[in-house]
């Protein structure tokens, strides 16, 4: 999961030019932020829940693409999000990643 924590270099006396926000790190190298953060797949997540601009996405949307199939995930699930986009990272859809034998059936789970 990527973390929203804001900017505290203030509370903490540290210079805020240095800091980087997570989201803005996973972006400007989407496959290194996975490899360093899923490094092996003992540490996959079962579900993977991104903006269909992050796969859409002519700078990196093929690599993560690549990055997900290679280890097993489908798509599950397109969840509809927002008719207006507030942000360029947003999409429209948000879609749901299952790793391999998990899936979000949730009309058989009775919700």
């Amino acid at each position: 999961l990527l973390s929203c924590d804001p900017d505290l270099s203030a509370w903490h006396g540290t210079d805020p030019r240095t800091y980087v926000d997570e989201a803005d790190a996973f972006y400007k190298d989407p496959i290194r932020w996975l490899n360093s953060n899923y490094p092996d797949s003992h540490t996959l997540p079962q579900h993977i829940a991104m903006f269909t601009e992050l796969t859409q996405n002519a700078d990196y949307g093929q690599a993560v693409m690549q990055w997900l199939r290679a280890r097993n995930y489908s798509i599950c699930m397109e969840i509809f999000h927002s008719h207006i986009i507030s942000h360029y990272r947003h999409s429209r859809h948000i879609v749901m990643w299952c790793a391999e034998g998990w899936n979000l059936d949730l009309a058989e789970k009775g919700m």
